[in-house]
């Protein structure tokens, strides 16, 4: 193949190591790939307001500090009126150097305090096909709020069935990183969290 002119000789050595570690992860994981699409769902309830919740989903800038796998976290444009509803993009970095790195743009679309919205923009990435989540903060009470949460990952048109297994155990810890994540910025809840239900298919 060409070289592809819009990267840098560095990006070039990035993608080529990836790629060879993911052949040989391909080969150990065959038995756990699957095709198609990742879903996992989650309603957990916490003993915040959702104002204090969706603050920590929407400080993108920070994942790098808290989120497994998450090398960089960049906000490149941010529309965000001083409510916080709005819509913003940034560059996330994912991955485990030198075994597998991705990199690719996400728009995010917020309507504060209720929904976190993000998607992969299409052909931003090298190895995903898409992935989104989507985030929604309901008030019980004066101090509880259920989070609903779903993640998706379209593994459909992936090369290296390697990145499949390895993207699946990621967004399989976005859960419980983020609600590390509210405990640690907001203090103790006003109760224990509650997980209500979880799902996850693959198709």
């Amino acid at each position: 193949l060409g070289k592809d002119l819009g990267k840098s000789d560095d990006e070039h050595k990035r993608t080529s190591g990836t790629l060879n570690s993911l052949n040989i992860l391909t080969m150990m994981h065959r038995s756990t790939r699957f095709l198609g699409k990742f879903v996992m769902t989650r309603s957990t309830q916490f003993g915040y307001k959702p104002e204090q919740l969706f603050a920590v989903v929407a400080d993108v800038n920070k994942y790098k500090d808290f989120l497994p796998y998450c090398i960089s976290s960049q906000v490149l444009t941010n529309n965000q009126t001083r409510s916080g509803t709005g819509l913003m993009t940034a560059d996330l970095e994912i991955g485990q150097w030198p075994l597998w790195v991705e990199t690719y743009t996400s728009k995010v679309e917020m309507t504060h305090p209720a929904t976190i919205g993000a998607k992969m923009v299409p052909g931003s990435g090298s190895l995903l096909n898409s992935l989104s989540t989507m985030w929604e903060f309901k008030a019980l009470n004066e101090h509880t709020t259920q989070v609903d949460f779903q993640v998706e990952l379209d593994a459909d048109s992936l090369s290296f069935p390697a990145v499949q297994w390895l993207m699946s155990k990621v967004v399989k810890q976005l859960p419980d990183a983020f609600e590390k994540r509210f405990f640690a910025v907001n203090g103790s809840p006003s109760s224990a969290p509650k997980l209500v239900s979880q799902r996850v298919n693959t198709t």
